[in-house]
């Protein structure tokens, strides 16, 4: 019986195991500001989701609002109801991989800047080749060339690996939709649509030591 049950407690050990996320082999995401800054701001994205797009250019006054003290890292989170997002994240990987950090934010832009063309309607009579094949011009237009996009964009590949790798890590940070905004490694908010005045009051009552709990509120937090 003993023997049984140490077999039975073995076998559920295994499962769960095997059921865990991977440990990222450094910390996901794509970097801006001061690494070392004392303010840490993530936002978690999804390059097809509108809301995503639309707290961007927010986000970009708030992280220039605080400039040396703000640490900030974007998330991809591709979300399964648009069918091209995870294209969309492996694409970003392949032009990082190949131009650099600084031609992911680009990108980024890019992305947002052409999101109808790839919404699930934008290519409702498209095929997953024909949209990689239009994803590589976005890539062309940073320097990519066809062929290494095309290679970067096959399935299986480590580019694929680690667009899932970041889908699940930020599973385990509870992340359900886009966009949302950790602050200092705490859940902040869901809403999209914060003006750069309410992102500041936020913080720093923050920094100031006043904590999130007070104004993690319905006026800060959207209702989805």
């Amino acid at each position: 019986m003993k023997v049984l049950l140490s077999f039975v407690v073995a076998v559920c050990l295994l499962i769960v195991a095997e059921g865990q996320p991977p440990i990222p082999p450094v910390y996901p995401g794509h970097r801006m500001g001061n690494q070392d800054g004392t303010i840490l701001l993530e936002a978690f994205f999804d390059l097809l989701c509108p809301d995503s797009k639309a707290a961007w250019p927010t986000i970009q006054q708030v992280i220039t609002h605080y400039g040396n003290q703000m640490s900030f890292i974007a998330h991809i989170f591709p979300l399964p109801y648009h069918r091209n997002a995870f294209y969309t994240a492996q694409a970003g990987l392949v032009i990082a991989n190949a131009k650099g950090e600084s031609a992911w934010w680009k990108y980024l832009d890019l992305a947002f800047q052409n999101q109808d063309q790839y919404s699930t309607y934008g290519t409702v009579n498209m095929t997953g080749t024909e949209i990689i094949q239009d994803l590589a011009g976005m890539a062309a237009q940073l320097g990519v060339s066809g062929s290494t996009f095309n290679q970067g964009m096959q399935y299986g590949n480590n580019f694929d690996a680690t667009a899932r790798m970041n889908w699940k890590y930020a599973t385990t940070r509870g992340i359900y939709g886009t966009p949302v905004f950790l602050l200092n490694g705490v859940w902040a908010t869901d809403n999209a649509y914060m003006n750069a005045t309410q992102w500041e009051s936020l913080i720093d009552t923050v920094v100031n030591g006043g904590g999130l709990q007070d104004i993690r509120s319905s006026s800060f937090r959207s209702i989805k």
